[in-house]
């Protein structure tokens, strides 16, 4: 029986150094290089095109999640919301803040609950990826709501 290793068994303590690659070039963290792709982007093959897929796809599944619910109101509201949804290295969606107008707050008060029911139900997708890795990624979306 024969073991070789380089670092495992060597006479040295456990706290071995070893070998840091660092990386020296700089990485812009706020830009992905491929953006997060649902299943039915991926015949997709420009990143173009997957961007627009994403956003479209995105925008159709949570109208469609906030179509079910009944939103009723005392006064008229014409006024735009925005959410910041983060998605995760697994591609799980999660709502990060709801920034809306005292207008919309006022008349609905539940709609920051609502928001974050559907973008939780959203389906899993692929991550964004930067320079071949997974990367969290933070997407800014305005809602229009008029309800007369």
């Amino acid at each position: 029986m024969l073991c070789t290793s380089c670092d495992y068994f060597s006479s040295q303590n456990s706290t071995t150094k070893r070998n840091i690659q660092v990386l020296d070039t700089v990485i812009d963290y706020t830009a992905v290089t491929k953006y997060p792709i649902f299943s039915d982007c991926k015949d997709y093959s420009e990143d173009s095109n997957q961007k627009e897929c994403f956003e479209t796809s995105i925008t159709q599944k949570l109208t469609e999640l906030l179509s079910q619910n009944e939103l009723n109101v005392d006064n008229d509201v014409n006024d735009k919301a925005s959410i910041d949804i983060l998605i995760d290295l697994t591609g799980k969606a999660s709502l990060v803040n709801l920034n809306s107008p005292l207008t919309i707050s006022k008349e609905l008060p539940n709609l920051e609950q609502i928001i974050r029911e559907g973008v939780n139900a959203l389906p899993s997708m692929e991550p964004a990826r930067k320079n071949g890795m997974f990367v969290k990624s933070q997407y800014r979306m305005e809602i229009v709501i008029e309800m007369l």
